[in-house]
């Protein structure tokens, strides 16, 4: 037992390690059209953000470096627009999302400027609030059927509710990960059940709020990026007329789609310029038939896709403890049978040497042999070299947390090469001389059959799916592979692991 307790320490190591299996899953849906391009004329945009639709049909496209919202047809004909440079009434300053309300009133999340902008039917700045709203670069905004206004308090963690003279009705929410707090809510939207969709996206989720602030439910996003990953993560969410729930994931350039229950049901998007590809969606609305409208913001252009498809392939679940478990105690198993087998055959392959006198052996005995031997006769040398052997092992599973797994599998040799010189019998000559006598041979074969069969189950162990743990570049060429069985026309270049060939 005293020879497995280094093997049994690196298997513990390596349980510890965060093994997750990877959201790869996508499925090809069409954009319809490209809207827009670069520039500051009429139904020109750079780097739009926030998208709605309003009370007559059209797209309210919050113009962000253009410094404006402009309202355009479903097919990208330019109406009007709001707004110019500046901190003044009717003025804005990097704009994030507009809505308009039933009487024609448009309320603009002005972010920069850390106020909300009015302006009425008839073009009239009536109104902007900032004073005593604690306001710093709101993003979100929706309207409820009661023409109230709801505001996504982004760096203040909380949603403020305002009635349409401005006068402040609630305030919801404090920085947190409970069932009520926010993390950088940022995209807000009503369904079709009147309730409001927040994607809370520092907490990777989306929360379901009825109008009186309570949560009625919550989905994780595991694609948003966690807090303090240096990622752009200003995500908006829409609700079609079905329930489904929509929101945009900018630093994966993909569009996620929900069921009402918050089941995944359709991922789509891939990084570039060109027909079929985003760079860095941000807003995202979706009219009465199902067509969804797209900021695609670092394209300087809105895009119209077709209905969302549902994903043709189960939905990839977050390992639970015993998946990761699985996904590397399976290898280890492998590797202590494979060792058990050759430490066998060793053995027996070494018997005849038991016969050798030791004035034969001695005269074999070479520089590197009495070295080794006066080493292991030096037992601080051997301490300092078993606690050095455990810093390195130590050091390894951090790297694997941290995701270097290069890193961390030199160090991982390293460390295991000083456990084995550490374990090392005085007379390590005839290592594979002395391991056999402690198992009978019965309890050998016995152990060793069970092992196999255990390591064949584990290998058969849901052997249709993505193992979990899976390189992802692996993962996205396979899905590649299957998508181009399935007809999709071949490319030299998948869209997926950087473009990689």
């Amino acid at each position: 037992m005293k020879k497995l307790t280094p093997f049994i320490c690196l298997i513990i190591g390596f349980i510890s390690i965060n093994c997750k299996a990877p959201l790869v899953e996508k499925v090809i849906n069409r954009q319809m059209k490209q809207i827009g391009s670069m520039g500051s004329k009429p139904g020109q945009f750079i780097e739009p953000r926030g998208i709605t639709i309003n009370v007559r049909g059209n797209l309210m496209v919050t113009d962000f470096r253009n410094y404006r919202v402009q309202e355009i047809t479903t097919d990208g004909e330019f109406i009007q627009e709001w707004g110019t440079h500046g901190s003044e009434a009717g003025e804005l300053n990097d704009p994030t999302c507009a809505v308009m309300d039933l009487d024609g009133n448009l309320y603009i999340a002005d972010s920069w400027n850390h106020r909300i902008q009015k302006c009425d039917a008839s073009g009239n700045w009536t109104a902007y609030w900032a004073k005593d709203k604690d306001f710093w670069a709101p993003r979100g905004i929706a309207v409820d059927h009661h023409q109230r206004i709801y505001v996504a308090n982004t760096t203040f963690n909380n949603v403020k509710v305002f009635n349409k003279n401005g006068d402040l009705i609630a305030t919801w929410g404090h920085a947190g990960a409970g069932l009520d707090d926010f993390q950088n809510p940022l995209g807000l939207a009503f369904g079709p059940d009147r309730n409001l969709y927040v994607a809370d996206t520092g907490n990777q989720r989306i929360k379901v709020m009825d109008v009186s602030g309570k949560t009625l439910n919550t989905f994780r996003v595991p694609d948003w990026p966690k807090p303090g990953s240096n990622q752009f993560s200003e995500s908006y969410i829409a609700v079609g007329a079905d329930g489904k729930i929509y929101t945009t994931v900018p630093n994966q350039n993909t569009i996620l789609v929900f069921t009402p229950n918050g089941k995944l049901y359709s991922r789509f998007g891939e990084s570039g310029a060109g027909p079929e590809q985003l760079s860095m969606p941000t807003g995202i609305a979706v009219d009465t038939a199902g067509f969804i409208y797209i900021s695609d913001t670092l394209n300087n252009r809105v895009v119209k896709y077709a209905p969302a498809p549902a994903l043709t392939v189960p939905e990839p679940e977050e390992p639970g403890i015993f998946s990761k478990i699985f996904s590397v105690v399976r290898y280890f198993i492998d590797l202590i049978a494979l060792f058990i087998i050759i430490k066998w055959l060793l053995n027996k392959r070494a018997q005849p040497l038991k016969e050798m006198k030791l004035e034969k052996e001695e005269k074999v005995s070479t520089r590197w042999n009495r070295f080794i031997e006066q080493l292991l006769n030096e037992p601080i040398l051997m301490t300092i070299t078993y606690c050095f052997a455990l810093i390195l092992l130590s050091v390894a599973i951090i790297s694997f947390v941290k995701d270097s797994p290069n890193l961390g599998f030199s160090i991982l040799i390293a460390s295991a090469i000083l456990f084995v010189f550490f374990e090392l019998p005085e007379k390590y000559s005839t290592v594979f001389l002395t391991g056999a006598k402690s198992l009978k041979r019965l309890w050998f074969w016995i152990f060793l059959v069970v092992l196999l069969l255990i390591t064949l189950g584990l290998r058969f162990y849901k052997l249709g799916t993505i193992p979990n743990g899976i390189n992802n570049d692996a993962a996205w060429n396979g899905m590649y592979a299957i998508r181009i069985l399935e007809g999709e026309p071949y490319t030299p270049f998948t869209a997926e692991a950087w473009g990689k060939s």
